[in-house]
């Protein structure tokens, strides 16, 4: 039963995957894949509210934009997510 075991770990994987893309997005207010700082300094009552406390947005900002390139893309922010531990992930009420 290996492959039943494998299986409910993808679904895991991609309701995960799935989450952190729709949290992604709510803070993209200017929908073009990317999180600039004004984005990020306004979602902070989101990220709070998701189980993170963000003390200092652009030294926070600065290590999310892990290329440096200004700007956040979502595997940046992925990363970030995780190493962050997000409470929504486990919670629905990311999705409005």
């Amino acid at each position: 039963m290996q492959e039943r075991s494998e299986f409910r770990l993808l679904l895991v994987y991609l309701k995960r995957y799935f989450d952190l893309f729709v949290m992604f997005e709510r803070v993209d207010t200017g929908d073009d894949h990317r999180i600039n700082v004004d984005e990020f300094v306004q979602a902070l009552p989101l990220l709070k509210e998701w189980g993170v406390e963000v003390h200092d947005p652009d030294a926070t900002f600065e290590t999310i934009d892990a290329d440096g390139g200004g700007e956040v893309l979502f595997i940046e922010f992925a990363d970030w997510s995780v190493s962050e531990c997000f409470t929504l992930i486990d919670s629905l009420s990311v999705i409005h």
